[in-house]
């Protein structure tokens, strides 16, 4: 049986313009003559037939971004050369080219048995696994995405729109993504396949190891994946399908909404449960705060404060009669949870106060308050 070898060079692979679609159509392209087993010979005037798939590629290109290449990729060894042209022209005028041709031309028995008996390859089996992972081959990596996907990438990273703590819960829908790109990036025809295996590759797993969790909004039931598991948002997994469709449900910036439902959890501490924030730092807590509290009228600030106040001096000060058979731990969440929903009740009357209002809802407010006033006069 006649076994032949084929060596398959490509020179000067290039893309004018870099478009995605032709990167991707000629990767496809040069793919069979790499991973196929069998290659199709069609011969001239002969019928078609297989053949033992013996190639071995070598691509060469000026252009560093010339394939598509993602992180599936695995038989792709990319080496940059980083020699400026300069350099390549100042070897050229010292006939650095013309002595390394001499060689190979006058020498080749030699070279061949210098590789074959000289050079020692100490781990033969690294040809027969994925190829190593350059840095170059990242780089090629990042460059061959999608422009949208580094976008959204540089978005998550940075916690930017759609991803910034204003709006942002921690997790997001398919159809979410793509009506933040259709109508805030202008993007008229958004590629669905791509966003969606975007968010499997950048989902964190539920509790029931899903990429996806469907949660009860009020008006739909929509898939959504995890994309912020850290800190606070750790506790996210935790929550029902209700309480999170009541995190997305908030059409006006929640960090209030988000940070109280997850922003302390259950630890269990000597056969009893202590109330504990999660494993960060004060100083992070005292960072997001700051902004918010620069910005908050003096009188409100007081007036959340004052309920602050109340359960620690509350917590610290209970009758133990009023609590028989629970340890301070649990004393302590007890009182903390009662001045939590104080706080929300009197934030959520500051915050409809202010909030736009019908003419019918102003004037039964105004009721309220002369009622209220004048109950306090009577008194």
């Amino acid at each position: 049986m006649l076994l032949v070898i084929c060596s398959l060079a490509l020179n000067e692979v290039s893309v004018d313009g870099g478009q995605y679609t032709t990167k991707r159509t000629i990767s496809a392209k040069i793919k069979p003559f790499i991973s196929d087993d069998f290659l199709n010979i069609n011969e001239k005037g002969k019928p078609i037939y297989k053949y033992l798939n013996n190639c071995n590629a070598m691509i060469f290109s000026n252009d560093e971004n010339c394939l598509h290449i993602d992180t599936s990729s695995r038989r792709y060894y990319v080496c940059n050369v980083k020699i400026s042209t300069n350099e390549i022209e100042q070897w050229a005028k010292n006939d650095v080219f013309k002595k390394l041709w001499f060689i190979a031309e006058e020498f080749a028995d030699e070279l061949m048995y210098h590789f074959i008996y000289n050079v020692k390859i100490k781990d033969e089996s690294v040809y027969s696994k994925r190829a190593p992972k350059t840095l170059d081959l990242l780089e090629m990596i990042e460059d061959s995405k999608h422009d949208l996907l580094q976008e959204l990438d540089d978005a998550l990273e940075n916690k930017t729109a759609p991803f910034d703590d204003m709006y942002f819960r921690g997790f997001i829908s398919l159809n979410q993504l793509i009506y933040f790109v259709r109508t805030q990036w202008k993007i008229k025809h958004v590629p669905r396949k791509l966003i969606k295996n975007w968010l499997k590759e950048n989902s964190k797993p539920w509790n029931d190891g899903k990429l996806t969790r469907q949660i009860m909004m009020r008006d739909q039931r929509p898939r959504v994946h995890l994309l912020d598991d850290k800190d606070h948002r750790a506790n996210l997994k935790d929550l029902t399908e209700g309480e999170l469709g009541e995190l997305a449900d908030q059409y006006y910036p929640a960090n209030y909404k988000e940070h109280l439902m997850l922003d302390y959890k259950m630890k269990s501490y000597e056969g009893s449960y202590k109330r504990e924030m999660p494993a960060f730092e004060t100083t992070w807590n005292l960072e997001r705060a700051f902004p918010y509290l620069m910005n908050l009228d003096y009188e409100h600030l007081e007036q959340f404060t004052e309920i602050k106040r109340k359960a620690k001096v509350e917590s610290k000060n209970y009758d133990p009669k009023k609590y028989e058979g629970k340890n301070p731990y649990e004393v302590d969440l007890i009182i903390r949870e009662k001045y939590k929903k104080i706080l929300v009740k009197e934030f959520e009357k500051v915050l409809k106060k202010y909030k736009p209002q019908t003419a019918e809802a102003i004037l039964c407010n105004a009721i309220d308050d002369l009622k209220n006033n004048s109950g306090h006069n009577e008194g």
